[in-house]
């Protein structure tokens, strides 16, 4: 009889594993039991499953092999569903050799268990038996068990037949030739620190390491292919982890909560970023999309907060809601994919529902060929918007009642549609050459005030009195600047821009035809940097214009205007200055930093020098020259630049401003060039040694009235001592 049940037993284990464990049966010394009674070849097999009843379990328990209840003699086969789950004060548990399944959390949440054995009789256990249970250090499996092991002492819980890893604790190691870690293996082992996966380890089971707050690191080795969901969830305290580019599937909220991590590459295997894969990651600052990559799923990277920037790649495809929502530093924005930028929207779906409302910069890359209609609409923190060259074309309101503060747009867009820019707050603008279409209200901004426009074709269009420019950029505009690929003006094409102050015309400019500005009242003056007069009608100028605008003309071609037909009627006629070309003022300061200015020739800059407390100007260098006595009332100007120009300032440490002894007040100290230069403003001739870190002299040189200049080699850090004091401590090139 007892052999047959024991033959018998697994398939009427199975049987139970269905039934639910809800309640309790009975209750024998402590312990709580389902009870349950089969028929199995004419034989009854009376079986029992210790459960969970209206007590916790504590200390240790010993599990009975079987229990008599009622006149029945029932054998202990089962640990049910969360039997002991959450009992803290549980320390031991004893488990007879009549057991064969132990069902999912049946130990979860015993913080106090520190050891547990498996017997060789079981053949079946299902995830998450021991997760959370915090304070379990050894895990043993009897020899002689068929289906798991505890191989080379790992304190874990191997499927011998899978080579899967299904429970640990916080003292396991992973075996050479374990292939997988299972689902649960690991979760809730706050007192993991580190553990090595090895080379053998193919998948990472969900919910693997799941809560593993003490874990700072881990190393996925190049075999794992795939990261199951939640897999590394609220790990808060890894810093650091390295995806091998094997792997190809991370699954959903496989990082998600790790609050310590501050970087993370994804591999180049990785074709889809599942849901919350890395929410709630607050410390993330950067993150590597690689071109593999075609979908973004929802809430990917949520609640990122201190992430700054993102670039998505060419190669994805679809981007679910909210994959950036409440990342709330996230400011900038960089989009080479084309499918995303491109699809046509409306005003309830807009790109925001990806990234947020808080993004001031969006970048769009030369890969992307369009941007579709109210993509960016309505994103009033939105500020800077600079489009790549492979846009050719901008959708109907795409932008429009955005914040926007400045726009790039690249050479090789053709077409803005209507009202793409419409309520922005753009106080300026420059049109490429290759524009060829605007359509109605594309800028109508009631800010912008300048308008570059490079486009001939869009200028030397012939339009009607009802539908000039100002149909695109609106009335408001005072200044239009026509770029050197502009060279004439079509019929009103200027009329109804009631607000145009200026018109700057280029040195290519030839005809400007019949009524170009009609109606431009306000008209006060007009740039033209053709020396020979263009082509130009009595009627493409107003009455008032003739009467009151200022005509500025190149150098030595006022005579030639005068004696055009109709240019002569201008009544006033002056050289213009802007023939003056940009070119830029680098400033360096002490340390060899440069800042780089962008200016006009023929003018002149001033700058206000304010010294901090204990601080001193030592002195200023212009394009290699002393000018430091040009100083006054602490500002300096610049001659009028004539081309790229250099500005070196140089503060110096003083007592509170002013040197504490004369000879040191008349010593000025300058680097430029990998050169020295000692200035003495005084009539006394001075020593000055020039000293290594090291306090080995390099050079002594006596300095009379005025400049003496010591060559030195780049890169090194030299100080140079007059008298007592060190005036200067210099890492050369200053200048260079």
């Amino acid at each position: 009889m007892k052999q047959n049940i024991v033959k018998t037993l697994f398939i009427a284990i199975c049987a139970m594993a269905a039934l639910p464990t809800f309640a309790y049966d009975c209750e024998v010394d402590g312990i709580y039991y389902n009870l349950f009674e089969y028929k199995i070849e004419n034989e009854s097999v009376f079986l029992a499953e210790v459960t969970y009843g209206k007590n916790d379990y504590s200390g240790t328990i010993s599990i009975p092999a079987s229990i008599d209840y009622s006149g029945k003699t029932y054998y202990v086969a089962t640990i049910g569903v969360r039997a002991f789950s959450v009992c803290t004060n549980l320390t031991n548990v004893n488990i007879p050799n009549t057991v064969t399944m132990i069902r999912s959390s049946a130990f979860s949440g015993c913080t106090g268990l520190t050891k547990i054995t498996i017997p060789s009789s079981v053949t079946s256990i299902e995830n998450g038996v021991f997760a959370w249970c915090s304070g379990l250090e050894i895990i043993q499996v009897e020899n002689g068990n068929q289906k798991y092991d505890s191989r080379e002492g790992c304190n874990a819980l191997i499927d011998t037949y899978h080579n899967s890893l299904i429970a640990g604790c916080k003292n396991s190691t992973i075996p050479n030739n374990v292939e997988a870690i299972g689902g649960e293996a690991f979760e809730g082992c706050t007192g993991l620190t580190s553990i090595n996966i090895p080379n053998s380890v193919t998948e990472i089971g969900y919910d693997a390491f799941y809560a593993c707050t003490g874990l700072t690191s881990i190393n996925i080795p190049n075999s794992v292919t795939e990261i199951g969901y939640r897999a590394f969830h609220d790990c808060t305290g890894l810093t650091t982890i390295t995806i091998p580019n094997s792997v190809t599937h991370i699954g959903d909220g496989a990082f998600s909560g790790c609050t310590g991590l501050t970087s993370i590459n994804i591999p180049n295997g990785v074709t889809e970023i599942n849901s919350s894969s890395f929410a709630y990651c607050t410390s993330l600052t950067s993150i590597t999309i690689p071109n593999s990559v075609t979908e973004i799923n929802s809430s990917s990277f949520y609640n990122c907060t201190s992430l700054t920037s993102i670039s998505i790649p060419n190669s994805v495809k679809s981007i679910g809601y909210y994959a950036f929502e409440e990342c709330t530093r996230l400011t900038s924005v960089t989009l080479n994919c084309n499918n995303i930028v491109s699809s046509k929207r409306d005003i309830n779906n807009t790109i925001s529902k990806y990234f947020g409302e808080q993004v001031e910069e969006y970048i769009i890359g030369d890969d992307v060929k369009s941007i579709g209609s109210y993509t960016f609409y309505g994103l009033k923190k939105l500020k800077t918007v600079k489009i790549g060259k492979g846009v050719t074309s901008i959708g109907e309101m795409a932008f429009s009642d955005a914040g926007i503060t400045s726009l790039s747009l690249s050479e090789g867009l053709r077409e803005v549609s209507y009202s793409a820019f419409v309520g922005c707050e753009l106080g300026s603008v420059t049109i490429p050459s290759t524009v060829t279409t605007i359509e109605k209200e594309a800028f109508y901004c009631p800010t912008l005030k300048h308008v570059e426009l490079n486009s001939n074709s869009l200028v030397s269009t012939n339009y009607t009195s009802d539908s000039s420019l100002d149909t695109f950029f609106g009335e408001k505009v005072e200044e239009y600047v026509l770029g050197p690929d502009v060279k004439s003006i079509g019929r009103y094409a200027f009329s109804g821009c009631t607000g145009l102050k200026t018109i700057v015309l280029s040195e290519n400019m030839d005809r400007i035809r019949d009524n170009a500005f009609e109606g431009c009242d306000e008209l006060e003056e007009i740039h033209i940097l053709n020396p020979e007069p263009p082509i130009v009608l009595e009627n493409s100028f107003s009455q008032d214009a003739y009467k009151y605008a200022v005509l500025y003309v190149p150098e030595g071609s006022q005579e030639v205007y005068k004696a055009d037909e109709v240019w002569k009627k201008f009544s006033r006629v002056r050289t213009t200055d802007m023939a003056a070309k940009d070119c830029r003022l680098i400033l360096r300061g002490f340390n060899g930093g440069t800042v780089a200015l962008q200016c006009r020739t023929k003018a002149s800059y001033t700058f206000e020098l304010k010294p901090e407390a204990g601080w001193i100007v030592s002195s200023i260098m212009f394009n290699g020259t002393d000018v430091t006595n040009e100083m006054s009332a602490g500002s300096y100007t610049t001659p009028s630049l004539t081309g790229d120009s250099e500005l070196a300032i140089v503060f110096e440490q003083g007592n509170n401003g002013v040197r504490d002894a004369m000879v040191y007040s008349q010593i000025h100290i300058s680097a430029y060039n990998a050169e020295l230069n000692i200035r003495n403003d005084g009539n006394t001739t001075v020593q000055a040694d020039v000293y290594t870190t090291d306090g080995r002299i390099v050079k002594r040189v006596s300095v009379s009235n005025g400049t003496t200049i010591i060559p030195l080699t780049n890169n090194k850090t030299y100080l140079v001592k007059v008298g007592s004091k060190i005036l200067l401590s210099a890492k050369l090139p200053l200048g260079a």
